[in-house]
This record gives C-alpha cells, structure tokens and sequence, in this order.
C-alpha cells in the first residue's frame, strides 16, 4: 500500500496572492492600484515569495530538525508539525484584521464586531455590538491587553467603542384597521422598525451594519407589514446631525447605526366610495 506522505507546503504563491487581493480593500483605502508594475505589488510579491518558499522548505526537515523546531516553538508532543503549523502561523505573523475580529469576539462578551483600519491615524477603530450593557473601562481594559499581547496589526493602535447611533424621527399619516387604537398602534410601529434597525436582529436576523443607509422604500415596508396597519397616507422623516436625508434615503454617516427617535402618529379613515 502507498503510504501519503502528508505536505507542509499548503501555501502556494498565488493562493497567497489570492488572499492578499481580497485582505488589501480592507487594511487601505487609498491603495486601489495593483498591477504588477505598482512599488507595492512589487514588495508583496517579494513577501509572498519568501513565504511560498517558507512553506516549501518545511517538506525537506529531517527529524533533527523537526526536533530542533518542536523545542523551538514549543509544540506539545501529542500534536503534529503540520497541524501546529497550520493553526498557529498567523499567530507569529502581523496580525490582520479578521485575526482581530476572531480575538475580540473570543475576548469580549461581543456578539458582533466591525473594524475600521486607518493608516493615516496609525490606528484600528472598532465597534463593539453586545447584548449586555458596554462598560468603557471594560474597552479600555481589554485595548491595554490586546496593546500588551501584540494582538493588533503591525504599528497600529486599537480603539474599542461602543455602537455610535443617529437619530431620526418620523411623522406619518396612515389607515388603521378597525379595533387599533392611536397608540397602541404607534408603539407597535416603533418596535417593528426599532427591530429592523437592530444591530444585532436586523435584517432579517444579520444585525443592520453601520454606515448602511436606509431607504425610505424600506420604512415603508416595514411600516406597512406591521399589524393594524391598513395603509401609509403620508410620511416625513427628520434627521439629526451628523446623518442627513437626501429625499430617498437616511445617511447615517460612517461607522454610525440609524436610530428612530420616535413616531408621530395621525390616522385617517379612508373615504369610502359608493358602488355605482
């Protein structure tokens, strides 16, 4: 029977290059030029070589050395090279920001977390979302031991904030259906599209991003689908700075959630025509 001799070299050079296109969006903005003549295409590439040859060399230890690695890094003796090696070389390697992500949701009582790289800033902005109230000592904390760890992409700082909101109200004129009374019904608008706005339970249960605008046709929508509710007569909406309205949508602003403020509520009896 052949025997499969197991392969440390999983990281090919354009499998590599292929994953570095898609983290690049992410980390720079103003970066959008990457054709092969680009300085920093250049170096990459250069990067990515070493480790293609990196992961190529790793094929070649013979037990010596891969004793002399084992005490090196200090893998345990029940667990492969290959495994260790595959699970812990990003962790030697300058974090990124999705190795961030995974360490802030493994760190914080945080259901949903969104980053903001600025290297103009030198710095890491990151919106935490959680079920339970956010306490800014507890942030400022868990950024000194990520600060300590070295947990945080190469030369930047990380700040941890809490979800910042802008606040919208609206004012409608609907036709409710029999047996809703003004109030009731208004409360049951405000917690449908409160819902729908949720950081964590919106959209359909993916937790509404920030940044995201929202559309007057979505209100409506919502408004519509929510029990009682016949019909929308009129509706107007009022946007706090620093979001804005521009006639079809809310602009909430970067890294910032949309957040009714409140409702104001007429209702209508819709005329009712005689049968010809």
């Amino acid at each position: 029977m052949k025997i499969r001799i197991p392969s440390l070299d999983r990281g090919r050079f354009q499998d590599l290059w292929e994953l570095a296109l898609t983290e690049l969006p992410g980390l720079t903005r103003e970066w959008t030029n990457y054709n092969p003549a680009d300085p920093g295409v250049v170096t990459l590439e250069v990067l990515l070589f070493l480790l293609d040859i990196l992961y190529w060399r790793l094929d070649f230890l013979d037990e010596e050395e891969i004793k002399a690695y084992r005490r090196l890094l200090g893998i345990p003796a029940d667990e492969s090279l290959s495994s260790w090696w595959r699970k812990y070389l990003s962790c030697g390697a300058a974090v990124t920001p999705g190795d961030l992500e995974r360490i802030l949701l493994e760190s914080g009582p945080f259901e949903r977390v969104y980053l903001y790289p600025d290297l103009r800033a030198r710095e890491v902005r990151v919106t935490v979302i959680s079920s339970s109230p956010i306490v800014p000592e507890k942030l400022r904390q868990l950024e000194r031991e990520i600060q300590e760890l070295g947990l945080r992409p190469l030369t930047l700082e990380i700040r941890l904030e809490p979800p910042r909101k802008t606040l919208f109200s609206l004012e409608t004129r609907l036709y409710p259906l029999p047996g809703y009374p003004g109030e009731e019904l208004r409360q049951k608008l405000t917690t449908a599209l409160s819902r729908y706005l949720s950081p964590l339970e919106g959209l359909n249960g993916r937790g509404y991003p920030p940044g995201r605008p929202l559309y007057l046709s979505e209100i409506y929508a919502c408004l519509e689908q929510t029990p009682g509710v016949d019909g929308i007569a009129d509706l107007s909406v009022r946007v706090y700075p620093p979001g804005r309205f521009d006639g079809e949508k809310i602009l909430p602003g970067e890294e910032r959630f949309p957040e009714l403020l409140g409702i104001s509520l007429h209702l209508e009896e819709k005329e009712v025509l005689p049968c010809p």
